[in-house]
């Protein structure tokens, strides 16, 4: 997942040359398959595996609330970053963390 939030930093922070316009798509669809098979989907099956059966409710409903909560955070803060710092710094920021 970092190496594809990195190669669409790079791509907005360097010029345009033949093949940007596939390699950027192709990197961003890249990124949505790896996080779909590693911290996507598997996160909400661990979190109901992990809990005991007589808490299970509570604690996988409060860990999908905070999943929510850092998705909706997130799509807040994009635009503006997108906006401010540009969209390489913001490729950069994600990519770091």
């Amino acid at each position: 997942m970092t190496v594809t939030l990195t190669i669409l930093a790079v791509l907005f922070s360097i010029p345009a040359f033949e093949g940007s316009g596939w390699l950027a798509p192709g990197s961003l669809v890249f990124y949505i398959v790896i996080y779909a098979i590693s911290p996507g989907m598997p996160g909400f099956l661990i979190i109901s595996e992990i809990s005991p059966l007589r808490a299970r409710a509570k604690v996988t409903s409060l860990s999908i609330f905070i999943i929510f909560a850092t998705n909706l955070v997130i799509a807040l803060v994009s635009l503006p970053m997108l906006n401010e710092p540009g969209v390489s710094a913001t490729f950069w920021l994600f990519s770091a963390i």
